[in-house]
């Protein structure tokens, strides 16, 4: 995915502390407001945190007609550290992925079909691709430019 997804960019609040994000979709710099997640500190501090589960979206592509694709990222915690340098790589993402926006970025973006990519994250995931959840989930380790 690391291909599909657009950079993030990180800000470190150190009051209340909390950790702030957005998706760079087209990678100038910049985010909209509408689309910072603020992720309140509920353990620790800068030197060694924990966030409290939040949701965000992360846009991953267009189908060939313009409409945005997104893959919904839930009951997302990220930990981390912040040193004097700013907020330190790499983050850790523990959360669940939506498989319904997993396959539809699969159709629309490699033409893959909805059997064939729910065989291959059954095989990833371990469900049965006859009767998938509708989550799955993740832990990435995020690094922080």
């Amino acid at each position: 995915l690391a291909g599909v997804l657009p950079p993030l960019r990180w800000a470190w609040v150190p009051e209340p502390q909390a950790l702030a994000f957005a998706p760079d979709s087209d990678g100038d710099g910049s985010v909209g407001f509408g689309d910072l997640v603020y992720a309140p500190v509920v353990e620790g501090d800068a030197s060694a945190f924990r966030t409290a589960k939040v949701g965000f979206e992360l846009p991953v592509g267009a189908t060939s007609g313009g409409q945005e694709l997104f893959i919904t990222i839930a009951q997302a915690e990220l930990s981390g550290s912040v040193d004097a340098a700013g907020i330190a790589s790499p983050l850790v993402l523990e959360g669940q992925l939506s498989v319904d926006d997993i396959v539809t970025a699969a159709i629309e973006l490699a033409g893959f079909d909805e059997a064939g990519t729910l065989a291959l994250l059954g095989g990833v995931w371990g469900f049965d691709p006859s009767d998938p959840p509708q989550w799955v989930p993740i832990t990435a380790e995020l690094t922080v430019e």
